[in-house]
């Protein structure tokens, strides 16, 4: 499995099954857990944004643990020739896992 944290690293893990105890019966009772793993190349090398995610990725990154109102983030990204001169793509952001929001604001 690979996850990116809130700095956009890849995290890279894999469950094992691991004894935990012994039954009525003295069979072993096993569960998962997460284990780290080594990120393949192919995880770890991030894919490369067009200028437009790039430029809204970096008014969400600017805003810091505030976040913006899609509001908000449309008029900076207008201030920026985006969504005017140049088409706004912040459901991209969203569904490549690198923007995510809660209530009514977006975060990086």
């Amino acid at each position: 499995m690979k996850d990116r944290n809130s700095e956009g690293q890849v995290v890279a893990s894999s469950l094992k099954s691991v004894e935990v105890g012994t039954d009525a019966d003295s069979e072993p009772i096993t569960s998962c857990v997460v284990v780290a793993a080594e990120a393949t190349l192919s995880q770890a090398k991030p894919k490369k944004l067009p200028a437009n995610q790039q430029t809204m990725l970096h008014l969400l990154q600017d805003a810091g643990k505030e976040g913006l109102t899609l509001l908000q983030w449309n008029t900076k990204a207008k201030e920026q020739g985006i969504g005017t001169k140049r088409h706004s793509t912040p459901y991209a952001l969203k569904e490549a896992k690198l923007v995510h929001s809660y209530a009514d604001r977006r975060y990086a």
